[in-house]
């Protein structure tokens, strides 16, 4: 979770110097990132993916939009699945899919893209 919300900082930076407008890719936001999670081994920005792209300011409820996630889910010691997520006031989850299944509860945190993007 250290590693979503070190890159969700990241994003907020980089949208603070670009007009708002967060990163398209993680390469635009790594000049920001804390050295800490620049130098993570465990995890790569490679396992994770940006689901929200356009300025912070369309974000109604930061607090529920998703804006990376991890790319796939993984096992837990319990046999169930579970995803890393950072959402777009900064907080970060970890959440498990019923069965597998995480396309409902994501449906619920993803603002889906413009026509024009």
């Amino acid at each position: 979770m250290n590693f979503t919300k070190q890159w969700l900082l990241a994003f907020h930076m980089f949208a603070d110097k670009n007009g708002g407008q967060f990163p398209t890719t993680f390469d635009e936001a790594r000049t920001f990132l804390s050295e800490e999670a620049a130098t993570e081994t465990n995890l790569t920005a490679g396992q994770f993916e940006i689901l929200y792209r356009g300025p912070a300011t369309n974000i109604p409820t930061p607090d529920l939009v998703i804006v990376l996630r991890e790319k796939q889910p993984r096992r837990g010691y319990d046999g169930k699945l579970s995803r890393a997520y950072g959402f777009a006031d900064g907080h970060s989850e970890v959440t498990g899919g019923r069965n597998g299944d995480f396309e409902a509860w994501e449906k619920r945190h993803v603002i889906p893209p413009s026509p024009n993007r």
